[in-house]
């Protein structure tokens, strides 16, 4: 991609106000809701001031207590990663976040009664603080974080988080996509072997396949779900999206948050089956725009098709107990009636 020198060239020439017209920084809203949530996209950097790129110097972070681990070094190896991986203009939130990045660390007392499973690391988007567990060796848990730290930003009453949004009046969308594909990137690039995030890790790589890896990289770094909508519903409605996304975030806050552990069964089994119905008909509408327009054959779709679905998870786990979600067979029926209902329709 760019090597240190020509980003510390690029950097040192751009004005603060550059970066700024380089994030696109429109006040657009859409009129895609859900329970009365609308996405925005309305990104602006905290009024401060970018001189030296610490992206660039192995500049001492300020940490607040002992974090018993090298927080610098983990820091040094993921500015290496981005620097290799993806292009200047997606790093803008990284850097402005990394200015005055503060880091600390905790015992997570309180947290290990909201979340019922292990807390190692925690990035606070308010305060841009990186919190990591007291006697924590896992390193992924900090690249996950540092993921975090990269794509989230403050604009008034919003915060951008990656692939989710959040206000105090409205809640948050978007939090099990976003963490599933914040898991699926520190495993892409940090050969991670974590467990968590599991499901949404495989759903936003089901995501990725329709949306493109590049752009999917960018739209997350760039914490763009308005765009991210946008792209999608070349393929489906703004109310299919959303809805994805509203079931996505209830099956994560009933996999992690204590306070959801009394849960509806089937109501939950339901959501995981609508969600994997609305990844096979989004591709399916992909797989049909590409045979219009002559880029695939019959033979090409039936195989896109067969591959896609190989990777769809037909099983889910609640309480130790298996679930049989939804078989390979109805997949293909249901992804195969889509794609000839969208053909007839262009032939009448």
């Amino acid at each position: 991609m760019i090597n240190n020198k020509k980003m510390l060239n690029i950097i040192n020439k751009l004005k603060y106000q550059d970066l700024i017209k380089n994030l696109l920084s429109v006040k657009v809203y859409t009129n895609i809701k859900n329970n009365n949530y609308s996405l925005k996209r309305n990104i602006n950097f905290r009024n401060k001031k970018i001189s030296i790129p610490l992206i660039m110097k192995n500049s001492k972070i300020t940490n607040e207590n002992d974090t018993e681990c090298n927080i610098q070094a983990y820091i040094n190896n993921f500015n290496q990663v981005l620097l290799n991986n993806f292009s200047e203009d997606s790093l803008l939130i990284y850097l402005n976040n990394l200015v005055n990045l503060r880091v600390g660390s905790s015992k997570f007392t309180f947290l290990k009664l909201l979340w019922n499973s292990e807390i190692m690391a925690i990035y606070f988007v308010d305060k841009n603080k990186l919190v990591i567990r007291k006697g924590n060796k896992k390193e992924s848990t900090v690249y996950h974080e540092l993921f975090h730290v990269a794509s989230s930003i403050i604009d008034g009453n919003t915060y951008f988080i990656g692939f989710s949004q959040y206000t105090n009046k409205k809640g948050m969308i978007g939090k099990g996509l976003n963490e599933g594909y914040t898991e699926l990137l520190t495993n892409r690039y940090f050969n991670s072997n974590d467990k968590s995030y599991q499901f949404e890790m495989k759903c936003a790589y089901l995501l990725e396949q329709i949306v493109g890896k590049q752009q999917m990289e960018n739209l997350y770094l760039k914490a763009d779900l308005f765009n991210l909508k946008n792209t999608i519903g070349n393929y489906t409605t703004e109310e299919n999206f959303t809805t994805f996304l509203t079931n996505l975030d209830i099956i994560n806050d009933t996999t992690y948050s204590s306070l959801y552990y009394y849960y509806n069964k089937e109501d939950t089994l339901n959501r995981y089956r609508d969600i994997l119905i609305f990844l096979v008909e989004t591709y399916s509408k992909k797989l049909y725009l590409s045979y219009i327009n002559g880029e695939i054959n019959e033979l090409d779709k039936d195989k896109l098709l067969s591959d896609y679905i190989s990777n769809i998870p037909k099983q889910i786990n609640l309480e130790e107990i298996t679930y049989n979600i939804i078989t390979t067979e109805d997949l293909n029926n249901i992804a195969n009636k889509k794609f000839y209902s969208f053909l007839e329709k262009k032939q009448k």
